[in-house]
């Protein structure tokens, strides 16, 4: 999509454009961050992830076809990582993250298998991992099948950690923040690198001679102002907007949408035009 300005309006509502894509119909409970999740009555993430699993018969199960390509069931441990694998470069001699391949399926069946009974209280997520070795090199000498569990648990640590699992109306999976709800809209926005969750806002916005300042402007070089009370704007445009906005909406932040991350989304839409949206 062509980057387009991003404007505020006497700095209290945010102009930017964008396209609809999906609206969320179901949403399931959080896994907690490891820090939150080792006090008092913690929370098993399998049995979350078990929960989670039950939703994907709303989409016709594990085997079903996914509307992004693939199984559901493939879609759905993809999306618990982030489609993304902890990988440890021996030439470089460090750890990082890359695109997940098809051996994590197996990490993943491993690690929903893993008895927590013998688990090691020496755990990296809120004692609920087991893990053989000191270090990443140690666990890769050791053991693949550890090696592959373990690729597949940092990875999801980082994705799913503090967010919730979702299903859209159109049959898209995905992970978004915690005080997501039924109902929350997903837009592709200009600028944005992320599907961004927007709600629809019960208040209306009135313009009375609103300056309209511009921090992004609409070119393909986009240069980006630094947050804080010093920042530059970057274009103070003579232009006051005197309009009732009624349909404006709030951010709830970002999302995650398995099958759309790769620019999928923005296919067929090159030659529409995006909305103007309004987030207060």
């Amino acid at each position: 999509m062509p980057p387009r300005a991003v404007r505020t309006h006497g700095r209290s509502l945010l102009e930017v454009h964008g396209f609809a894509l999906d609206e969320v119909s179901e949403v399931s409970s959080e896994i907690l961050p490891p820090k939150q999740a080792e006090q008092g009555d913690t929370s098993d993430w399998r049995k979350i992830v078990e929960n989670w699993e039950v939703l994907l018969e709303r989409l016709g199960g594990k085997t079903a076809s996914y509307r992004g390509g693939g199984t559901v069931g493939d879609a759905f441990w993809r999306t618990l990582c982030g489609d993304c694998e902890y990988n440890w470069d021996s030439t470089r001699g460090k750890a990082g993250h890359r695109r997940a391949k098809e051996t994590l399926a197996s990490g993943y069946a491993r690690w929903r298998r893993t008895d927590t009974s013998r688990r090691r209280m020496t755990s990296i997520i809120g004692g609920y991992w087991q893990e053989t070795g000191s270090s990443w090199e140690t666990l890769i000498a050791e053991d693949p099948v550890i090696e592959r569990k373990n690729a597949f648990h940092y990875a999801a640590e980082y994705t799913a950690s503090g967010r919730r699992f979702f299903i859209t109306a159109n049959g898209h999976i995905g992970l978004g923040p915690p005080d997501m709800k039924a109902g929350d809209l997903i837009y592709i926005v200009s600028a944005s690198q992320v599907p961004l969750l927007l709600r629809r806002s019960v208040d209306v916005a009135t313009c009375e001679q609103a300056l309209i300042e511009t921090l992004i402007r609409g070119k393909v070089e986009q240069t980006f102002i630094a947050a804080g009370a010093g920042a530059k704007r970057l274009t103070v445009s003579a232009e006051a907007c005197n309009i009732v906005h009624p349909e404006c909406y709030t951010l709830v932040g970002d999302v995650y949408l398995h099958g759309v991350m790769d620019g999928q989304a923005g296919l067929g839409l090159e030659s529409s035009a995006p909305q103007p949206l309004f987030l207060l």
